[in-house]
């Protein structure tokens, strides 16, 4: 048996040159002024009602009953169906 000797990979040359950390996203990003917009804050606080409640919502004020009445049952009927024929036991199957 032989020695398999190991693969070396070649040597690159090396460059000379100073390298250069900046990226192209940092070159090219443009820096927009501003930042975020205030908080919208309300001038007054809450004002309660000057009339007192008349113990109605308006749920209740719009609401128009209707008399409809029970609605009907579309569940078919649970009778099996009956025929008077008589039942026809003969098979064509043979074993």
């Amino acid at each position: 048996l032989t020695k398999v000797t190991a693969i070396r990979p070649t040597e690159r040359p090396g460059v000379d040159a100073k390298f250069d950390g900046n990226t192209t996203y940092l070159g090219d990003y443009r820096k927009w002024p501003g930042g975020r917009p205030p908080a919208i804050k309300s001038q007054s606080g809450y004002e309660p009602p000057s009339m007192p409640f008349e113990g109605m919502s308006t749920y209740k004020g719009h609401y128009i009953p209707h008399d409809s009445g029970p609605q009907r049952s579309y569940k078919p009927e649970n009778a099996a169906f009956r025929s008077t024929v008589p039942f026809d036991d003969a098979t064509m199957y043979r074993t």
